[in-house]
């Protein structure tokens, strides 16, 4: 069966299926804003769940399987953007050279999804907004995992009312010291293991969103910004040799359009996020490297490494 990524590559914009796959490619990118990471949302998440309680099962999956969309989409963008040749630099632009926030994200929560089939495209704020969210949330549950090892490997010194903080908020059995010492250390492996997923899907959103944001940069700050020429200003189009239905031929950059995206990349790539995201990559190795052979390859589930668990 075909995936999405498959589509892009078997269907040129000048065949017959483009009407189609144009439509299809702005359904994906319309859900982009919706799948942003946000603590808020799973905050809500939680306390829409019957105790309130992060931990229940049915919290974890929810949020496991936000961050496996999410990636799923950040690919599909990626896999449009990305150059099939030997250059590999960007062939595509997919998202505007601006920093506003997509009208979106701020409306997931209401459940008002905007026109999907809109030409509005989306905007490189989206990305970013990703980008920085994941950033933080990596730092933020890097150190629930760090706490939670730690109190796995001091388990055994526990007394039993120690335990009952990690066992499931239903459990009404009166348990032996030794069974309790069990049930805490199986709730407390399984929360592990979530919780290195949930860092693992947060990596690559990461590393993907890096990747989206240098390409189109590579391209809006290199090839788009207008020359002088004889004395003559002239401005290319975003479009202009990039044979894609995504690319509007509305779209046109300007110098004022370059220097404000440079002006709030500039703020937000401050020395605080730029030292956030150096211990994040020194920290734990990348689990998709930028240069993967085969990056159309779906990702439902980015594996785990060879004894990560």
């Amino acid at each position: 069966m075909l995936q999405f990524s498959d589509v892009w590559l078997v269907c040129e914009p000048e065949s017959a299926g483009a009407t189609q796959l144009h439509r299809m490619q702005q359904l994906m990118l319309a859900l982009f804003p919706f799948f942003v990471v946000s603590q808020t949302l799973f905050q809500e998440l939680s306390g829409a769940q019957e105790g309130g309680d992060a931990h229940n099962s049915e919290v974890v999956k929810s949020v496991l399987w936000f961050f496996r969309i999410a990636c799923n989409l950040v690919l599909f963008a990626r896999n449009i953007v990305a150059s099939q040749g030997v250059d590999h630099r960007a062939t595509r632009v997919i998202f505007k050279p601006t920093l506003g926030e997509s009208r979106t994200v701020e409306r997931r929560f209401r459940g008002e999804f905007h026109n999907s089939g809109s030409s509005e495209p989306p905007n490189l704020g989206v990305v970013v907004k990703q980008l920085v969210q994941c950033v933080d949330h990596h730092i933020r549950e890097k150190a629930s995992l760090e706490f939670l090892c730690r109190k796995l490997a001091f388990l055994p010194s526990m007394n039993a009312t120690e335990m009952k903080e990690f066992l499931p908020e239903a459990t009404t059995k009166t348990y032996t010291l030794v069974e309790t010492c069990a049930l805490a250390e199986q709730q407390l492996e399984s929360r592990i293991i979530n919780k290195k997923q949930e860092l693992q899907h947060c990596m690559y959103l990461i590393e993907n969103c890096l990747y989206l944001l240098w390409s189109h940069l590579d391209y809006y700050m290199l090839r788009a910004i207008p020359r002088t020429k004889f004395g003559l200003s002239y401005a290319k189009s975003v479009s202009e040799g990039y044979a894609t239905p995504l690319t509007e031929s509305a779209w046109k950059v300007t110098m004022e359009d370059i220097s404000a995206l440079k002006q709030g990349l500039v703020t937000m790539f401050n020395d605080s996020f730029s030292k956030k995201l150096l211990d994040i990559a020194q920290g734990e190795p990348p689990l998709v490297p930028l240069t993967h052979p085969h990056p159309t390859k779906k990702i439902l589930d980015p594996p785990l490494k060879k004894g990560s668990q």
